[in-house]
């Protein structure tokens, strides 16, 4: 038996040292397949762990709710009162056109927030006043930092209308968690892509009410996991209901006063019928009364002239007998 394992194990040697190259070939490839799926195996907890890392840095929302009448300051405080929501801000964000080197770009401007989607300084400071930004790191380099960028003068009316101002000076290059890939994404305007975002304060929007509302949630739970789903399934329900009550009553009010100001509009256009409808019958009977007048002014004027006309007859025939006397009295004069 002894013997017989000394020959397998000769056999072996044998077979190695007789294709060594054959053998090595064998075992990288063993190796580079062993390691290439170890490597595969951690990548993804090592790219969750960076992910989970970058997004609690940066607070990227849990939920965004849109609404097409807008939000307001209570609607907000209605999200944040909800249970199990950390923080909640309106924002609001707006496409543009932007003239560089003779070229137009499409970029997306975005409402500063506070506490949700912290933005990534990479060189510079942040915006102290409306008409100040930051712009995508990469798109801009940091020579352009304190130069302004402006509006295209081809932007429309309707887009011009969602900004306070049509020159921002730029403060700093920041990284957004809302763009976690290259890709900017696609926009209604020119060529229908985007080459980048600008980041701007409140005070640089001319809104009236946000056009989002973004709620943040507990970090305790893992992105992207099934009970991180779940409890922002349950949790978006309980936000949307909490919300959507504070807008459908600001709705409704706005429709209240939308109608009461139809009604005095209504009210205002029966006054002023009322009284053109009065002032044209004051006229009709001005006028009524001025033809009467007329006509009996011609009337008296026929009088007169028939008046005349007795006059003028009188008058000649009292001329015929003045000139018959005076004739008589010449014959007289003759004959004596």
């Amino acid at each position: 038996m002894k013997d017989h394992d000394e020959d397998i194990e000769k056999n072996i040697r044998r077979s190695i040292t007789g294709s060594l190259g054959r053998y090595i070939a064998i075992l990288l490839i063993v190796m580079l397949g062993v390691a290439f799926l170890t490597g595969l195996r951690l990548t993804h907890p090592a790219m969750n762990a960076t992910e989970s890392d970058y997004i609690r840095e940066t607070s990227l929302y849990d939920l965004r709710l849109l609404s097409t009448i807008g939000f307001d300051d209570e609607d907000v405080a209605a999200a944040a009162r909800c249970e199990g929501v950390v923080a909640a801000e309106g924002s609001a964000n707006a496409d543009f056109i932007l003239q560089r080197d003779g070229e137009e770009f499409v970029y997306r401007a975005h409402m500063l927030t506070g506490e949700i989607n912290r933005p990534q300084l990479t060189a510079g400071r942040l915006p102290e006043t409306g008409n100040e930004c930051l712009v995508d790191a990469e798109r801009f380099s940091e020579e352009m930092i304190g130069q302004t960028i402006s509006l295209a003068g081809c932007n429309d009316e309707d887009t011009l209308a969602h900004f306070t101002y049509t020159e921002y000076t730029i403060t700093g290059l920041a990284h957004s968690p809302l763009y976690l890939s290259v890709e900017r994404g696609t926009s209604s305007l020119g060529n229908g892509s985007l080459s980048g975002f600008v980041l701007i304060p409140e005070e640089g929007f001319s809104e009236e009410y946000f056009t989002e509302l973004y709620v943040k949630c507990s970090d305790t739970l893992e992105p992207y996991s099934d009970a991180y789903n779940g409890y922002i399934d349950t949790l978006s329900d309980a936000v949307e209901q909490g919300t959507t009550l504070s807008v459908e009553t600001r709705f409704d009010n706005l429709v209240a006063d939308a109608e009461a100001e139809i009604a005095d509009a209504e009210q205002e256009l029966a006054d002023k019928r009322e009284e053109g409808q009065t002032e044209l019958d004051d006229a009709k009977a001005q006028l009524e009364d001025a033809l009467a007048e007329l006509n009996s002014g011609e009337a008296e004027l026929e009088d007169a002239k028939a008046q005349l006309e007795d006059a003028r007859q009188a008058l000649d025939a009292g001329a015929g007998q003045l000139q018959s006397g005076f004739t008589s009295w010449e014959s007289a004069l003759d004959a004596g």
